[in-house]
């Protein structure tokens, strides 16, 4: 009679360690499901869509400024601007633009708001993206004397919210003089304005960001918005400074219409 051969028998897990494996799988799972869930969130809050394409815009990529606006923090900080001859000058012509600088542009259409505490502003719109500098022109109009608070809030893809005030008086504007040095690595603007019965000025600089770069170490414009080869900022009135800017070429002619500062509406 032959003998039987047993077959080996299929190795069989201990209970307790069936149940350590199914353990260690529903918490595998309950992490994949929440960093799934979170991530979806977190990205479906920001993505836009242009036709068919989607694009995911991150808050790094997102610049948004205006001509003397600046992001709102708290009140104290909102800038205030003095706006003479109300009402021979009754408007203030304010830019809103999808970019900071030559570098920081937003890609997606800005979509924003804008109001004012009294008279009229025009309304908010989009500023197209598409990698390009642009912007969008508003008018604020007062309907009488006084302080008028401006707000322009971007209401797509990020929201950011800019301030100021304008303050519209009837007196004549004070003399403001300006003068123009050419050095060879630099230009510098002195300006001068005569003392007034308000006690400070709101002064435009602009300069050609072809050929010259703003100092902005200069204390003047620590709180300034700089945009485009602009910024605004508040002189006192019976005083003088000295603003330079350095060129990008040096040894350059610049000529003194690349930069100017005047009074707002002045």
């Amino acid at each position: 009679m032959s003998e039987k051969t047993q077959l080996p028998t299929e190795y069989v897990p201990k209970k307790r360690n069936r149940k350590k494996v199914v353990a260690i799988i529903v918490v595998i799972a309950i992490i994949v499901i929440s960093a799934t869930v979170g991530l979806g969130y977190t990205i479906s809050r920001y993505v836009s869509s242009t036709g068919r394409d989607y694009h995911y815009v991150d808050a790094s990529d997102f610049y948004f400024s205006a001509d003397y606006l600046t992001p709102y923090t708290t009140d104290d900080k909102i800038p205030t601007y003095t706006v003479y001859n109300y009402p021979t000058n009754k408007t203030v012509a304010i830019n809103v633009y999808n970019y900071t600088d030559d570098l920081s542009i937003t890609r997606e259409n800005v979509n924003f708001s804008t109001s004012t505490s009294k008279g009229q502003i025009t309304s908010g719109g989009t500023i197209n993206g598409g990698g390009s500098k642009n912007s969008k022109a508003l008018t604020l109009t007062a309907n009488g004397l006084g302080e008028y608070l401006v707000t322009v809030s971007s209401t797509s893809p990020y929201v950011q919210t800019l301030k100021a005030k304008f303050n519209f008086v009837e007196s004549a504007a004070p003399t403001i003089n300006t003068t123009f040095k050419n050095y060879d690595d630099y230009v510098t603007l002195n300006v001068a304005i005569a003392p007034h019965v308000q006690s400070t000025s709101s002064v435009k600089v602009t300069w050609d960001t072809n050929s010259l770069v703003l100092d902005t170490t200069n204390e003047l414009f620590a709180s300034s918005t700089i945009s485009s080869g602009s910024t605004t900022v508040n002189m006192n009135t019976g005083g003088s400074y000295q603003i330079i800017f350095y060129k990008k070429t040096s040894g350059a002619t610049i000529a003194n219409t690349a930069v100017s500062a005047s009074l707002i509406n002045g």
